[in-house]
């Protein structure tokens, strides 16, 4: 009897061994593959609301003003930085807001270029000792606004104990979140992760970025990694929003995106630009719209930017510590796709949570960072998580404005969130919030720079939210809701 099952073992074997049943053996196996790795991903989309109808209802209630009866005056600080003429001295709206006139400046439509900046000599701070956000205290702010219909640029100064409340009140609501939460973050984010890369290295060079070999000599370690991201209608992946002159900013509110400074504004100049904001958007299509922000905006179409004071001055020191700025389009996208939520992180909690990038790379050209195969207007994002490296430039508050980070990215990412989730526990779920924006790469073949190597371990750099930033965020949503 056991010679017998030997010899039904060896034909078996023999069987297998002939090209026709390996290749339905292969089916077998990879059909299981597929189905447990994509199911879980199948099932959450499947699950999530994806109708204009459900998200307006989901995110309207979370998008009206935080505080009853405009207390600070937040419409007369609105009507002063719509003046046309600008006023010609200083506006007291109370004492908690003072508005100054800057200059009048132009919208251009040209694609923008990151601007280049040296690699710092300071090898920065891996490990930093940073107080926890909430205790760190609240101070005067300036900002300084962009009105793309007049064309007009105001410095607003603004006084911590407004700052402090409106944050305070927006904390309490739950308005400083995401609109929506996942049951598993890792059904989009990371499972995806698993398979796909598989398919890259099976598929040896094929015709599309999907199918196609990683790229070499080009980002993080010298490969690049990334892969394109669909349907881009799946959550938090719809908030992600692609800028028509090669960036990308996310929403973070219903009609207010975070982005890089450079991308809407020409350092140290007055050229401000235009261009398209589209969520969600996947080649040529457009699952939620645009807001166009153009030159002569329509009545009702003005759009708004906001940059720091440091960001504007030509003479900065060091200006990618001030890259960071906000957007107010005209057109309430958000309540079709809901936002992600804003957070300030401790160097040690960036360093202990899994980081994600996904941005729209700008495709064309012959500099080696951009992906293989690149195709225009598609979403993509690392195999890996962004691991942090060292951090750069504290504050007085003693927090740092920016830290390196090893998410493979390329002209275009500028602007895209760096973002992790966290348990919400008004939504029983966890959600997305965004901690930096991407702005720059040390070794992006751009410029001066090199080429990425295999040494290159971090070579993306971002420019992350402080304490600080966090209040401007939550009273520009409470002046502009």
């Amino acid at each position: 009897m056991r010679s017998q099952n030997l010899a039904n073992f060896r034909l078996i074997f023999v069987g297998l061994a002939t090209p026709r049943l390996q290749r339905l053996w292969l089916c077998v196996v990879v059909g299981a593959v597929l189905f447990t790795v994509f199911w879980p991903v199948a099932h959450a989309l499947a699950t999530e609301p994806h109708s204009a109808d459900e998200a307006a209802s989901m995110s309207l209630a979370t998008s009206d003003p935080c505080l009853p009866n405009d207390p600070y005056d937040l419409e007369a600080l609105r009507e002063a930085i719509s003046a046309d003429p600008p006023p010609t001295a200083p506006v007291t709206i109370n004492r908690y807001l003072i508005v100054r006139y800057v200059a009048t400046g132009e919208l251009s439509d040209e694609p923008v270029d990151a601007p280049y900046d040296p690699v710092p000599d300071d090898p920065g701070e891996p490990d930093p000792i940073e107080r926890p956000p909430e205790t760190v205290p609240v101070q005067d702010a300036l900002l300084h606004v962009f009105n793309t219909s007049t064309r007009h640029e105001f410095a607003i100064s603004m006084h911590r104990d407004m700052l402090a409340a409106i944050h305070r009140c927006r904390i309490e609501a739950g308005l400083t979140g995401a609109t929506e939460g996942l049951d598993d973050p890792s059904t989009v984010e990371t499972l995806r992760m698993l398979f796909l890369p598989v398919i890259q290295t099976i598929g040896g060079a094929g015709s599309d970025a999907e199918s196609g070999p990683v790229q070499p000599a080009a980002r993080s370690n010298g490969i690049d990694t990334r892969i394109i991201r669909t349907p881009t209608t799946t959550w938090p992946w719809r908030t992600i929003s692609h800028f028509s002159n090669n960036c990308t900013g996310t929403l973070i509110g219903p009609r207010h995106l975070i982005t890089a400074a450079h991308c809407i504004n020409q350092r140290g100049t007055n050229t401000w630009f235009s261009f398209a904001v589209s969520p969600g958007r996947d080649g040529n299509t457009f699952p939620y719209g645009s807001s166009t922000i153009s030159p002569n905006p329509a009545p009702g179409q003005t759009a708004w930017y906001f940059t720091h004071p440091q960001w504007r001055n030509p003479n900065t020191a060091n200006p990618r510590q001030w890259d960071w700025g906000l957007i107010v389009i005209p057109d309430r996208l958000g309540d079709q796709t809901g936002w992600m939520g804003y957070v300030a992180l401790t160097g040690s909690t960036l360093k202990a949570n899994d980081q994600y990038n996904r941005g729209y790379p700008a495709c064309g050209g012959t500099r080696p960072d951009v992906p293989v195969n690149c195709q225009p207007q598609r979403l993509y994002g690392d195999t890996a998580n962004c691991g942090v490296g060292s951090f750069r430039f504290p504050g007085p508050d003693n927090w740092n404005r920016i830290f390196n980070h090893s998410c493979d990215t390329s002209g275009g990412h500028s602007g895209s969130p760096i973002y992790q989730y966290f348990f919400d526990s008004k939504l029983g779920k966890t959600v997305p919030v965004v901690d930096a924006v991407h702005v720059a790469s040390e070794c992006d073949a751009g410029g001066n720079s090199p080429v990425c190597g295999v040494l290159d371990f971090y070579p993306s750099v971002a420019r992350r939210t402080t304490p600080g930033d966090l209040t401007v965020i939550s009273w520009l949503r409470e002046a502009f809701p």
